[in-house]
């Protein structure tokens, strides 16, 4: 080995990125391949779809509560006119404790969660293997839920519910609302100022109208995985297996797409990444050089078009 590469004993993060992406190749083909016998389904295997089963919600929601949480405080420091900015640090604390909220409310789904041996005739559904007596590991809930009426099964529905779906989409909904009409009020004054050169966009009333296509996107896309998984508490535990379970999927493919939606409405918001994507993708559309525009997202500069 030349001298000028590192070493994977001397790079640990080279070494567990090279077995992160092993990993994930090989559980990809055996996901992908849909070949199911003794020697695919392996612990490794059932080990990824634990981790994966207990991330899914956490993930999702985090990224609620994350918007949420900077939302609000945009528009505490829009309210402000100026007076108050957030910090970066604030930022990242509110990423953290989004992170963290999202985390401790999946608590329930660890515990019932586990990974367990079954017969591998009923997990490939091949009867001709039924005589055979071949156990292979794989991620299922534990008996443990059904103890006591299924006290963690119902206290699972209801944090899940409630925590990555119902509260933080509401939040979101709310505090996003509440920003558009205070958008709204800044660029009437905006537009007194603005009157006298016709070309001059209201981007205050845009920034408004973007943020309720965001609210209404995230409360469809949210709110009824949240009433859902609650709902499961007044009906029986078939029914959750049988269609609340394939319903919920659906609503996460929904989700998927609202989430990626959201995203880039939140990027098109602003004026330095609409340039930069006609610069990239439309390099041949070039324009006369202008004076720069501060976003929407700056807030001292709405305020002072405000006054």
């Amino acid at each position: 080995m030349s001298s000028g590469t590192p070493s994977m004993s001397c790079c640990p993060l080279c070494a567990w990125s090279a077995s992160f992406t092993k990993v994930t190749a090989e559980y990809l083909a055996l996901s992908l391949g849909r070949v199911c016998n003794a020697e695919t389904q392996t612990y490794k295997k059932a080990m990824i779809d634990l981790i994966v089963f207990n991330a899914w919600a956490p993930f999702r929601s985090a990224y609620t509560w994350m918007t949420a949480f900077l939302t609000m405080m945009r528009y505490r420091a829009l309210r402000s006119k100026g007076k108050w900015e957030a910090a970066y640090s604030l930022a990242v604390f509110a990423s953290f404790l989004a992170a963290l909220v999202a985390a401790t409310a999946g608590i329930p789904t660890y515990m019932i969660n586990i990974i367990d041996y079954v017969p591998v005739y009923m997990l490939c559904r091949n009867p001709a293997w039924k005589d055979n007596g071949v156990l292979v590991p794989v991620n299922a809930w534990s008996q443990k839920m059904y103890v006591n009426n299924c006290t963690l099964y119902y206290t699972n529905q209801v944090v899940t519910g409630v925590f990555h779906n119902a509260l933080p989409s509401l939040l979101l909904f709310a505090v996003t609302i509440v920003l558009a009409f205070e958008l709204g009020s800044v660029g009437k004054g905006h537009k007194a100022v603005a009157a006298r050169s016709t070309k001059k966009t209201d981007d205050a009333a845009k920034a408004a109208r973007m943020l309720g296509v965001v609210a209404i996107l995230t409360l469809i896309s949210d709110l009824p995985q949240g009433l859902l998984s609650i709902a499961n508490i007044a009906l029986p535990i078939g029914f959750h297996f049988a269609y609340s379970e394939q319903l919920l999927i659906v609503w996460m493919i929904v989700q998927t797409v609202t989430t990626s939606c959201n995203l880039l409405i939140y990027l098109a918001m602003s004026k330095a990444f609409r340039q930069k994507v006609l610069k990239i993708f439309c390099g041949w559309m070039q324009t006369k050089t202008t004076s720069p525009q501060a976003s929407i997202i700056s807030v001292s500069t709405v305020v002072k078009a405000a006054k």
